[in-house]
C-alpha cells in the first residue's frame, strides 16, 4: 500500500470539505469538525495534533494537514457496505425452491 502525501483540509464559510478516508493529523489550527454521520451526536468535535479524522466528518472550521490511514473496504462506512452484501436475507421463495428441489432429488434418486 503507498502512503500519501499529508493531504490538507480547510474549513471556509463557503467551502466545507468532507474527509472521504480516515485521516491522522498531524498539524492542525482550530480545527472542528462535524462527526455526526458515525456518531449521532449534534455538537462539532475539536480536532488536535495526532487525532483521528474519521471519514464522512465535515470540516465546520479551521485547517489542518494529515496522512491518509486507510481506503476502500478497510474503512468503517466500507466494511459497513460489504457487511450489507453479505447479509443478504433468504427470501421466501428461495426456501420454497430448495425445498422443492430437495423433494425432485428424493423422487428421482428412488425412480433410478
Amino acid at each position: 500500500m503507498a502512503i500519501k502525501r499529508p493531504t490538507r483540509s480547510r474549513g471556509t464559510p463557503s467551502h466545507k470539505p468532507v474527509a472521504s478516508a480516515p485521516l491522522r493529523h498531524v498539524d492542525v489550527r482550530a480545527l472542528t469538525v462535524d462527526q455526526s454521520a458515525l456518531t449521532g451526536e449534534s455538537k462539532d468535535a475539536e480536532k488536535t495534533s495526532g487525532s483521528v479524522l474519521s471519514s464522512g466528518s465535515i470540516v465546520r472550521r479551521g485547517e489542518g494537514n494529515g496522512v491518509v490511514m486507510l481506503t476502500g473496504a478497510k474503512t468503517y462506512f466500507g466494511r459497513t457496505t460489504e457487511l450489507v452484501q453479505e447479509a443478504r436475507p433468504k427470501l421466501h421463495i428461495e426456501a420454497v425452491v430448495a425445498k422443492v428441489v430437495r423433494w425432485l432429488f428424493v423422487i428421482v434418486g428412488t425412480d433410478l
